[in-house]
Formats: C-alpha cells, structure tokens, sequence
C-alpha cells in the first residue's frame, strides 16, 4: 500500500482506511483489501504502533529496511485478523501532497500547515507529520511565549504531532497551558505557552425603535431611539455619539472595533 492508498478516517479515531490495493503490491499479496482499516502495525522491534494517521504508516515503511516484514492488524467490516507486509524498495518516489492549512482562533489564534516531506523527515517524522506555524494573531499567546512563523510543531500536550489536526485537539483540550516542541534552524526547544479563553456567549436585546444592545465577547454597542445615543465600547476603547453629529471617545481608540451602520 502506497503513500496515495491511504487515508485517515475523519474525527481521529484509530485506522487507517484503505483507498486503493495497487496489483502485485506487497500490500496485495498480504491479502489487503480496499476499504479495509489498518488499526495498528508492529515494527521489526516488536513496538506496536497504532495507525491514526498516515505519516504513521509512511514513517514505518521508510525507517524499515527493504524485506522487513510489518505485522499488521486489520479491520474488515468488524471482523479484525493479523496479516504480514513485507517492506520493499521504492522505485519511484511518492507522489507530493498538497499543503493543507488549519486555523484555531479561540484559545490561540494560530494558522498551520501541513510540513512537506522534507521538513518532516528533517524532523525525524513521517512524511505528513508536523504542523509549520503559518500564521499567528497580534494578540496570540504564542506570540508573547517566542513562537514565530516557520516553526515546525512536532509535540502538543505530550503527543507527537502526527497531523496538525493533533495540535487542534491538544489546544482545545489543555487547560490555562500548553507545552509543545518546536523545531527551527534544526534545533529543537520546549515550550510552555499560555491559553486563553473566550466567551461565546453573545447577549442581544432589541426593542425597536426605543432600545438595540448587543454584547459579543468583551465588544458592546447600545443604541437609543434609532441611534440618537449611541455607545460602543471594547476592552480597550468607548465611544458615545449623541444626534448623529457629535462624537466623544476615549480609551485606545485605534482599537476600538468597527460596527457596520
């Protein structure tokens, strides 16, 4: 089974499914078959590793030496059995896999993507792994903690990072902190960043024409007979508007967030 039959199934759970068997492949003389899943393999060690995702798989086949012989359990409609695929060489290279990109926007405001296979095997992980930091928020908590653009996720919350949807879940799990290894310019570094927490709650009370007050985490506006008064206020800023025409603002008003008329 090559780098383009396998898929992980969505929601993390173990196993990876099978897309497609190529003929007089190994993977079809250990009798896989397409729509089976790959729960768990066991190494030429005897370490037994279970498949969540594919940079997983990929990372056994290419640390095993050609003839090495992956014991694996599969998943057959319900039915598990074991079965034996032996390793051999590439003739050709995989096919590269498109960059995908993931956004957090509650607890960190971070962008990743997916690391290529040479950022990956550089990071000792199977092609797929990784999760390259692409985009972080002026307020992130990364930001203050030294994370930057360019660094490679390889561990969150004690796990290594076999896709990037594994640092989503770390984020979204953890509770005020989080540890993660980074790797730049080929060094390693632990870090333990803060977390933040937002509120989703969102308050609206709307009595045309007398009354409108909406609240948004932190952000306020209240607004009097159709906009007469007018209040906005942020965590950084306020602003009162009387008669449409006379403006008093206060606070850091470059950072006060604008609301559509």
């Amino acid at each position: 089974a090559g780098q383009r039959t396998l898929d992980a199934p969505e929601g993390g759970e173990p196993g990876l499914l099978v897309r497609e068997v190529v003929l007089n492949s190994p993977a079809d003389a250990a009798g896989v078959r397409e729509g089976d899943l790959l729960l768990s393999a066991r190494d030429a060690g005897g370490v037994e590793h279970v498949l969540v995702h594919p940079s997983q798989w990929r990372k056994l086949e290419i640390d095993a030496a050609p003839g090495t012989k992956l014991a694996v359990v599969i998943d057959r409609a319900g039915v598990e059995f074991r079965t034996e695929i032996a390793v051999i060489a590439r003739v050709h290279p995989p096919d590269r896999r498109p960059v995908e990109r993931y956004r957090e926007e509650k607890r960190v405001g971070v962008v990743v993507r997916t690391a290529t296979e040479v950022e990956a095997r550089r990071a000792g992980l199977g092609p797929g792994g990784g999760a390259v930091i692409v985009g972080l928020s002026r307020r992130s908590p990364w930001r203050a903690a030294g994370l930057r653009f360019g660094d490679l996720l390889v561990r969150a919350g004690g796990r290594p990072v076999t896709h990037p949807q594994v640092v989503l879940d770390a984020i979204r799990e953890a509770g005020d902190t989080l540890e993660v290894t980074v790797v730049r310019d080929g060094k390693r570094r632990e870090v333990r960043t803060r977390l933040t927490r937002r509120e989703r709650e969102i308050t609206r009370v709307n009595l045309p024409p007398l009354l409108f007050y909406e609240s948004d985490r932190g952000s306020a506006e209240t607004s009097i007979l159709l906009g007469l008064i007018r209040k906005k206020t942020t965590p950084a800023a306020w602003e009162w508007r009387f008669l449409w025409l006379f403006r008093i603002r206060g606070g850091d008003a470059d950072r006060l967030e604008k609301v559509e008329e």
